[in-house]
Parts: structure tokens; sequence; C-alpha cells
């Protein structure tokens, strides 16, 4: 069984931080899952880095 783990994208949020960092945080993650669901891999990643500046995916 082999396992990999992407953590480019890691952010660490802890309990006591501000509730508008949680928000754009679960955001941000919600329209990744969007655009990786609804697209097709190239796209997807130009897309998510324009419209959030995620460019961890880009080559």
């Amino acid at each position: 069984m082999c396992v990999v783990l992407d953590i480019s994208s890691f952010e660490h949020i802890d309990s006591k931080s501000n509730i508008i960092k949680k928000l754009d945080f679960a955001f941000r993650q919600d329209i990744i899952k969007k655009f990786d669901g609804y697209f097709k891999r190239p796209y997807s990643d130009v897309l998510k880095s324009i419209i959030i500046g995620d460019k961890s995916t880009l080559s």
C-alpha cells in the first residue's frame, strides 16, 4: 500500500484564530473541490490560479 500526502497547501488554524480566517479557509477549500469536480485537470488548475490565487498545481 502506497500513500502520498501533498502538503503544499497546508494551513494551520488554531482554535483562537479569527473567524474570518476560518471562513476564508473553508471557502477556498470548497472552491478548490468544486473546480476539481467540474473541470478537467489543466483547466481547473488555471481557473484556481486566476480566481483564488492557488498556483500550487501549475507547472
